[in-house]
């Protein structure tokens, strides 16, 4: 009797050692776990760089002609390189602009800037076939019938009713190949870097000047998914360059409540100065709900560029813009307006700012020019002739 006694004592024991084992097992599994789906808005990027290479190069940006639609590509001085959306085009012009020399780019940050398919309807492709290092994702939810697949804390955001595939297939690419390196842009997403050559430096930044969301609950204000846009400001060399995404005044039917709008009414009252651009690139390809003529006159670009596809069914740009642009800043006037640039007229428009703050603009064609201050609805009964000078260009 007493040796069973033992014998149950010695069960009970290791039965719960064992126990205690299993245990372990689950919670270490579980941390594991937890980190790799649970930590993916702790791992940021270095906000602040400093790099040595042997010599600056120019700061690049291609406003890409992607029909009616955003895509823009930034070269920086350092060989950094940040993708601002891709809409839905041929694959062919993508692999245009994303190799050089041959080699596939590595894309060090991606912006979509918000979830309407013209901005990022090729973004899946860039995923699949290019490195990106880190994403900035826009903070709406998306309600595709598939996305129950992500953890609850990946699929966060403002519910707009964004169901689209387009986008449910964007935030898959995040979820797959920057599961831990992302963020949803706000005010304090900025970055910058301190380009080092020999004994000069060369700083470029990037800011997030969006002040109207320095939380993340602070986008529950929107309901338009245009709204949603980053608005971002990129220095170098003394000169800025703003992105506008499709930012408008009005957010819905609600007057003075969208992201242009608010943006307006803090920049007014603090620090104008600080906005006042070289370069817009203006917002909603050109609509009429966008570019009015109080924050034009507040951000006072020399030179803007409007994308958009030729003839499209949006009016864009629309005639009241394109008066708005006039209005403002002599470099926006002259002869066919010499400060605008147009996607769907030149094709891609390129801007290069040197270390010494020199830009240079160049375009894909210069035959279509005359028609630059052509309203969308006046451009129609010309577009077989403007694609027409545009492909001769592109076959030559």
């Amino acid at each position: 009797m007493a040796k069973q006694k033992k014998k149950k004592s010695f069960n009970v024991k290791n039965a719960i050692y064992l126990s205690c084992i299993i245990i372990f097992a689950i919670v270490v599994v579980f941390i594991g776990v937890k980190k790799q789906f649970f930590t993916d808005k702790q791992t940021v990027i270095n906000k602040q760089e400093s790099v040595s290479v042997d010599e600056i190069k120019d700061l690049k940006v291609t406003f890409i002609d992607v029909g009616q639609g955003d895509g823009i590509l930034v070269n920086f001085p350092d060989g950094k390189n940040m993708l601002v959306d891709f809409n839905e085009c041929d694959t062919s012009v993508v692999d245009k602009y994303l190799t050089e020399n041959g080699e596939k780019m590595t894309i060090d940050y991606l912006v979509a800037t918000h979830p309407d398919y013209d901005h990022i309807g090729k973004l899946q492709y860039v995923y699949d076939n290019y490195e990106v290092k880190y994403s900035f994702r826009p903070y709406v939810l998306s309600e595709y019938e598939s996305s129950s697949k992500f953890n609850s804390d990946f699929n966060l955001g403002v519910d707009i009713n964004q169901n689209s595939k387009a986008y449910y297939n964007y935030i898959n690419s995040v979820y797959e190949y920057n599961r831990n390196s992302w963020e949803f842009f706000k005010n304090d997403s900025d970055f910058s870097c301190d380009v080092i050559v020999g004994e000069n430096t060369y700083t470029y930044s990037v800011d997030f000047v969006m002040p109207y969301i320095n939380e993340l609950s602070d986008y529950s204000s929107f309901n338009g998914a245009n709204n949603f846009s980053a608005i971002i400001m990129i220095e170098y060399a003394g000169r800025k360059i703003l992105f506008t995404g499709d930012a408008e005044n009005e957010d819905g039917s609600k007057k003075n409540s969208g992201a242009e709008y608010k943006f307006y009414d803090y920049y007014s009252k603090n620090n104008s100065a600080y906005v006042d651009c070289d370069v817009l690139k203006v917002a909603h390809h050109g609509s009429k709900s966008s570019s009015d003529r109080k924050f034009l006159n507040l951000v006072k670009p020399e030179y803007a560029v409007i994308s958009c596809g030729v003839g499209n069914n949006y009016s864009h740009p629309a005639a009241t813009t394109l008066n708005n642009l006039m209005s403002v800043q002599s470099g926006l006037s002259g002869v066919n307006g010499t400060g605008i640039y147009r996607t769907d007229i030149q094709g891609s428009v390129t801007l290069k700012i040197n270390s010494s703050g020199d830009m240079n603009f160049s375009v894909e064609t210069t035959e279509n020019d005359a028609y630059k201050l052509y309203s969308c609805e006046q451009i129609k009964a010309n577009a077989e002739e403007i694609n027409a000078n545009k492909e001769k260009v592109r076959k030559s």
